[in-house]
């Protein structure tokens, strides 16, 4: 029998949990520390950690306007993470579970089974300059307006994606594909997104992002490809383009940064689509304590006034929602909150 060495890091935030949770929990840590403790790697580390998120909101036209009889909301929703991490030599393998609800959802005398699994993918490095991810993970690009955490949801967001990463110098490429199904099908590849649990996810997703730093300049492409299937009257997958790019300058004490996308293909329902993206903002920072930026932010809609065939209310795809246009969340779903008029959003 071969002896391995296992180095073993933990940190420990918080665990709280019911028995059977904790139960549940110890059997999970136990057959991820029996999977990093069988792989036999000269440099090998475990890392337990945690998140607990209790939220306290008092709601008094938050996403709604509110009229004279409306009665301020109060609750508080908590998100309570477990991270299990295992870093070798070769790979890393993470898995992030957690459970997100409002206090009271769940009487005192009941158990609900609602553990999710958040993040479970495995980084394999190919060569100093490849690496592979594959499995459920967090896609975050830029300024996270098109691909982003949505970290204040507090179920966050995260993609099931293999994403193949190149990193030399300054330079960094990424090539992201996804294919999603409902279930294990016999027969067919039909992703009806209309049902609750993957209400208005996509069933394809592919993309290309290219990063470069030169000077004080940070440049980045983007380009992706999505499709969403259609049920009537027939099931074609209609696919969706958006493409463009950023320039951020980054000085001492000032930051001036230009977004620009272009988006085309078809809706979900057939209809073509040619709609644009528009964001520049510049800043300085004088003092540590003190950050002043000023920008506008443009989204393409439609006129109302006419009839037109395509349609040119820009999507966001699956960035930020709550990072910007004001923290009361009006305009979190740009084409259905404003009925595909567009936004115009200057900000200081």
């Amino acid at each position: 029998m071969q002896t391995q060495v296992f180095y073993c890091r933990v940190f420990i935030k918080v665990l709280k949990s019911s028995n059977q949770n904790y139960i549940m929990k110890k059997q999970l840590l136990f057959l991820f520390i029996l999977l990093a403790a069988g792989t036999q790697l000269s440099a090998q580390s475990f890392t337990l950690s945690g998140e607990l998120r209790p939220r306290l909101e008092l709601r008094h036209g938050y996403s709604k306007l509110s009229i004279p009889d409306d009665d301020m909301a109060a609750f508080v929703s908590q998100r309570s993470r477990i991270n299990l991490m295992y870093e070798g030599e070769t790979y890393t393998a993470f898995v992030r579970f957690q459970q997100v609800g409002v206090w009271g959802d769940v009487g005192s005398l009941q158990f609900v089974t609602s553990i999710g699994l958040h993040q479970a993918y495995v980084d394999v490095k190919l060569s100093p300059q490849f690496s592979i991810k594959v499995g459920r993970q967090e896609l975050v690009y830029d300024n996270q307006r098109l691909f982003s955490l949505n970290n204040w949801r507090q179920p966050g967001r995260s993609h099931d994606a293999v994403v193949l990463k190149y990193q030399q110098n300054d330079w960094k490429l990424h090539l992201g594909v996804a294919f999603n199904q409902s279930s294990e099908n016999v027969f067919g590849t039909l992703y009806d997104n209309t049902q609750p649990v993957i209400a208005g996810n996509y069933k394809s997703l592919s993309y290309l992002w290219i990063n470069r730093k030169i000077s004080n300049f940070q440049i980045s492409g983007l380009a992706v490809m999505d499709g969403f299937q259609q049920l009537d009257p027939d099931t074609a997958t209609n696919l969706r383009f958006t493409t463009g790019g950023s320039v951020v300058h980054q000085a001492k004490i000032s930051k001036l940064e230009l977004y620009a996308y272009y988006q085309g293909g078809q809706t979900q329902t057939g209809r073509d689509i040619s709609a644009w993206y528009l964001n520049f903002s510049g800043g300085i920072k004088p003092t540590d304590r003190i950050n002043l930026t000023a920008g506008f932010e443009i989204f393409s809609g439609n006129d109302f006034t006419r009839q037109e065939d395509e349609f040119k209310a820009f999507n966001p795809l699956y960035g930020a929602n709550h990072a910007y246009n004001g923290h009361l969340d009006y305009f979190t779903n740009i084409p259905v909150h404003t009925k595909g008029a567009g936004l115009i959003n200057p900000y200081f």
